[in-house]
């Protein structure tokens, strides 16, 4: 039962989206409620003196029922009735204490088993709430109303169970002195457990369909992750490949720096030649006009040559008529 009841906490915790602090609270608070039970139950049940409660199951009525006192109360004929059924009463009165004293020990191995249970049964709860923290969607449905109907049939039913143990264990200890507690506690034991492994197994139905529900986001997670290492993948090439092109880029802009470099460093060299052509130019010029001032120059002796030879052939060809008219004269002359 509290195993059912702490566990529909959890799911209206997780619908209406508060924190784990809530469905911790809820399970030791069942945890509490049930010890509290078992220990009001051991408290307040079977004593070592015969006298029983009834208030311990159904908390209606604190009226104790003592084998001794209703032995008394049988004695109200008179005086020789109660010192003739004094022995009897008493030897009876002992072996109901023995009965009582060996029942009410059973009775609280019982309530100290069910005291474990209990708390196993929070350990699970707690693990349980724990699980769907951890494991749970952002939004479910708000199911609380739900939890809440299931809480409320399950305290009527315990509640009626309990009024049912009251009253059946007071009918039995009021009619027979000698009453059968080994029956009510197995029935309240066949109760509780058939409570408890139907509360298993709802809470086992629920855990395995959101067990499943959670192995499908699983696998659709897992097609998602592989569809993302696609994409990376993808990226990572496409990373590459810009890397490589960036590298080229790189390689170009230092290619590009080194023939500026080449190009400046030609570009000095060049004009240093430029200056040294021009200074060669300049020097041919000169060169070219005193070629021209000196061709001048011998034009000019060419000429004065030439007059010159013009003039000693005209010499000549007169000093060679000359000669011919002395000759000439010298032969008129002669006696030949």
């Amino acid at each position: 039962m509290s195993h059912h009841t702490s566990y529909s906490s959890c799911g209206s915790t997780k619908a209406s989206h508060h924190s784990g602090s809530h469905c911790t609270s809820k399970n030791t608070s069942s945890v509490n409620r049930g010890s509290s039970f078992a220990n009001h139950t051991k408290s307040s049940g079977f004593t070592q003196g015969g006298n029983f409660s009834s208030s311990s199951l159904h908390g209606t009525s604190n009226k104790q029922h003592s084998y001794s006192s209703a032995t008394q109360g049988n004695s109200h004929g008179g005086i020789s009735s109660h010192h003739k059924g004094s022995s009897r009463s008493a030897l009876l009165s002992f072996n109901e204490k023995e009965t009582m004293h060996g029942l009410n020990d059973r009775l609280a191995s019982y309530l100290e088993r069910v005291h474990s249970l209990e708390q196993e049964n929070a350990v699970l709860e707690r693990r349980i709430c724990e699980w769907y923290e951890n494991n749970a969607p952002d939004s479910l449905p708000d199911s609380s109303q739900y939890f809440r109907e299931i809480q409320e049939l399950q305290n009527q039913e315990v509640n009626a169970l309990r009024a049912q143990l009251g009253t059946r264990v007071n009918v039995e200890m009021n009619a027979a002195p000698s009453v059968d507690l080994n029956r009510v506690l197995s029935e309240v034991r066949e109760e509780y457990e058939n409570l408890m492994e139907r509360n298993l197994r709802d809470v086992e139905g629920m855990f395995f369909a959101r067990s499943a529900e959670l192995d499908r986001e699983v696998s659709s997670g897992a097609a998602q992750l592989q569809s993302v290492n696609n994409e990376l993948i993808d990226l990572k090439r496409s990373a590459q490949t810009l890397e490589i092109e960036l590298e080229s880029q790189l390689h170009l802009v230092t290619l590009q720096g080194t023939l500026s470099e080449t190009e400046a460093t030609y570009s000095s060299q060049l004009s240093q030649l430029q200056c040294m052509i021009n200074n060669i130019e300049a020097q041919l010029s000169q060169i070219r006009s005193d070629i021209e001032q000196q061709n001048r120059e011998y034009q000019i002796l060419m000429d004065q040559k030439t007059h010159l030879e013009m003039e000693i052939s005209t010499y000549r060809q007169l000093l060679d008529r000359h000669d011919i008219q002395i000759e000439c004269s010298l032969g008129a002359g002669s006696p030949f």
